[in-house]
């Protein structure tokens, strides 16, 4: 039988006073109840009387009555019953799997929880309040990441955010604040000056107040450094904040190209540029000018030509450099639509064109970051993402310098609005990876669906699974309020009655528990621990000691940006390599042209003279043609005279020797004929013959009147026998004669006659 009671001291404690409070209200009951049915009259409040006489024994026996019926219906309030027989203080067990709301005590016990003095002047713990009643604050104080959700207008900044910075400033940690409406930098600056911190406002809402922050500058110091790797790494990071959407459903092909011609082009200037040339100014000058015409090529591809096509400049940049025209205008206008704003804007582009202090110095020194960025838009939220991962690998890298691998000064990440900004790469190794440097993260959202968005479920799965403390303020996504109803567990049912169902299983809270709470309360839950249910006191009612007023705004003196010309680089490294660089000249392309001479063209008298453009060739060229036209002029006037000449002799025949003929009859050039046809000739291959151009009809008149002048006279039978040859000529079929044929007679002697028909 189970009449083994396991209670807790204090329940003991309370369960007895009852008993006694009990006993005397059933005394005062039992006296005046017979004093009624007896005389008629109210005896008054005194119990004591009834335990004496004849009022005893009815006192204890409805005293027992009360007890047992009470006992059945609260005793599982105070013990728990096991097998065996009396009771016993020992705690009550916690593994029934279900969950119990836990105390301020049990809060205060737990591992981490370390006590403050509101109005102390240093705190020896910093960490947010898990417990804060304006006076006395309990704060984690561990390395745990916490993810606070809380909708617009929940009070995270009065209760959370104003509280936490204030505390961390007295505890002397440094922390980087997103700080949408700088509202945060007004309250906090003074205080945090006054504790000796250096502060830093990057502000993309004014340009013109706050630090200088340029974006290349640490990648930058790491390739000087010779960590070209991580540098290489820290751009393509850059990029892909500044050009690829990652919500954006269309052909990828032309962001990613883009972001790798950016990349091209930064790792271009980290070789050539002075340091205060290397910004997003230059890389804008570099793409716009670099289409500018060299020759026959443009001043980019010369530029990444001279690099080497090995080098990691030339390779990021190739796929838009060597595009077909087309196809790179669509990439440029990608590279020019995702650039563009953060060159146009005087102010902002100046803020990014140099850096005022060196990232490396947060984690060595007590520093306070806020970031002003806008919350109504995402314009700039890109660049705020870049600034918190580049912070971030430089700590990680001051901590691989440091004693035992952790920051001299712990860092706190306050990241408000935290789901609204681009994703941050590889934040699930960032996450596990910062708690033994030193470096926490505290991320602010509204509500589950903005992580799942920016950075799909799995991944924001493992946020919310690194994030030691969770605290939830306020949320009107029923799916979130599910999820967190479950993520906080089920209370122990009451036992169920004789012959009655069992009570159903009920959230420890309920969809509806949570949608009402009421203002400054929170619900925070723990590696390790049960469900805590506060009450945190917003930052206007507490008495931090002493006021400080709110911090101005420091107007930063104007600077002028510098930028890298491309075009002038290009131009003296041509010159340095005795190149011609007039951009109306051949250029580059005039050096290997296969179809030009590789050396001084014919007929150009050089001299000492190099020319210096395409138009000083042009001019050479037109004056050797011109020689050569004058040239052919004379030689034509020439032979002009010649026939001129000819024709003058060609009908005085008294000096021409006529020889005779041989004359023969018709069988024996029948015979020859006859023979010259049976004569077996080897067989050649036929040959395309190829038209002659046709001589001037001058020269053909002459070279007739010639033959003219030097024939005799055939005798009349041949001369008829010709003619008549003609005229069967005329009649029959005209074919192409190969070149190898022998012709006698007009008759081919090729064995393959035929085929040319």
């Amino acid at each position: 039988m189970k009449l083994k009671f396991r209670a807790d001291l204090k329940d003991i404690v309370i369960f007895l006073i009852f008993c006694v409070v009990l006993l005397l209200l059933i005394a005062i009951a039992v006296l005046n109840l017979n004093s009624l049915a007896t005389e008629g009259i109210f005896r008054g409040i005194n119990p004591f009387p009834a335990f004496s006489g004849e009022f005893l024994l009815p006192t204890l026996v409805f005293f027992a009555l009360a007890m047992v019926a009470i006992f059945t219906m609260v005793s599982t309030l105070f013990f728990e019953r096991e097998k065996g027989f009396g009771i016993t203080t020992a705690k009550k067990s916690k593994n029934d799997g279900y969950t119990k709301l836990w105390e301020e005590a049990d809060m205060k016990k737990d591992y981490g929880i370390k006590k403050i003095v509101i109005k102390d002047d240093t705190y020896e713990a910093g960490g947010f309040p898990v417990i804060n009643n304006g006076k006395v604050a309990y704060v984690d104080d561990g390395e745990n990441h916490s993810l606070i959700m809380g909708a617009s207008g929940s009070g995270k900044s009065q209760s959370f955010m104003k509280p936490l910075i204030r505390i961390l400033g007295r505890a002397g940690e440094s922390m980087i604040v997103t700080d949408p409406k700088g509202e945060l930098y007004e309250s906090c600056a003074n205080l945090l000056k006054e504790k000796g911190y250096k502060i830093l406002l990057i502000n993309f809402r004014d340009p013109e107040y706050g630090s200088a922050w340029n974006p290349f500058s640490y990648p930058y110091r790491v390739y000087k450094e010779g960590n070209f790797d991580k540098a290489n790494e820290l751009l393509q990071d850059l990029a892909s904040n500044i050009l690829i959407d990652p919500n954006n459903k269309a052909e990828p092909f032309w962001e990613q190209t883009a972001s790798n011609f950016f990349t091209g082009l930064s790792l271009g200037l980290f070789d050539d540029a002075t340091e205060n040339e290397v910004n997003i100014n230059s890389v804008n000058l570099m793409a716009e000018t670099g289409e500018d015409r060299i020759g026959a090529s443009t001043y980019i591809k010369e530029y990444f030509k001279s690099k080497g096509e090995l080098s990691p400049a030339y390779i990021a940049a190739a796929s838009c450099i060597n595009a077909p025209n087309e196809t790179r205008g669509g990439i440029m206008s990608t590279f020019r639509t995702k650039t563009r704003i953060f060159s146009s804007q005087q102010m902002l582009s100046e803020m990014l064109s140099y850096s005022d202090f060196d990232m490396r110095d947060i984690g060595k020194e007590k520093t306070a970051v806020f970031l002003k960025i806008h919350d109504e838009k995402t314009t700039y939220h890109a660049l705020a993402t870049i600034f918190v991962k580049q912070v971030y690998e430089s700590l990680i890298a001051v901590a691989q310098t440091c004693p035992n691998l952790k920051l001299p000064y712990r860092t706190n990440f306050v990241l408000d609005e935290f789901a609204n900004m681009p994703a941050l790469k590889d934040v699930e190794s960032m996450i596990t990876a910062s708690r033994s440097r030193r470096i926490r993260f505290n991320f602010v959202i509204q509500n589950f669906s903005q992580l799942n968005k920016v950075y799909g479920k799995d991944v924001a799965e493992t946020i919310k699974g690194n994030c030691g403390n969770f605290v939830y303020l306020m949320s009107t996504e029923l799916a979130a309020l599910e999820e967190i109803s479950k993520l906080l567990g089920d209370q122990k049912p009451p036992k169920a009655e004789k012959d009655k169902p069992a009570p159903p299983i009920r959230p420890l809270f309920t969809v509806s528990d949570l949608q009402a709470l009421k203002e400054g309360e929170v619900i925070i839950n723990r590696f390790r621990s049960m469900p805590f249910k506060t009450k945190l006191t917003y930052d206007y009612k507490i008495d931090w000691g002493k006021k400080h007023a709110e911090a101005d705004y420091v107007k930063r003196d104007s600077r002028k940006v510098e930028t890298f010309d491309l075009k002038a680089f290009v131009n003296k490294q041509k010159e340095s390599q005795g190149v011609n660089v007039n951009p109306s000249s051949g250029g580059p392309m005039m050096m290997n042209n296969p179809f030009m001479p590789q050396g001084p063209i014919p007929g150009i008298s050089h001299g000492n003279a190099v020319p210096t453009s395409l138009d000083d060739y042009v001019k050479k060229l037109d004056e050797k043609i011109a020689e050569l036209e004058a040239e052919e002029a004379a030689e034509k006037a020439k032979m002009e005279q010649e026939k001129m000449n000819i024709a003058g002799h060609s009908n005085d025949v008294s000096n021409i020797t006529v020889v005779p003929l041989k004359e023969k009859t018709e069988e024996e050039i029948e015979r020859e004929i006859s023979d010259i046809l049976d004569r077996k000739t080897p067989p050649k291959e036929n040959k395309f013959v190829t038209q002659t151009p046709e001589l001037p009809k001058e020269l053909d008149e002459e070279k007739e009147n010639k033959f003219i002048a030097q024939v005799p006279k055939l005798p009349d039978e041949l001369e008829e026998n010709l003619e008549n040859k003609k005229k069967e000529e005329i009649e029959r079929p005209k074919v192409n004669i190969d070149v190898d044929s022998v012709v006698v007679n007009n008759t081919p002697t090729n064995e393959n006659f035929f085929d040319d028909f």
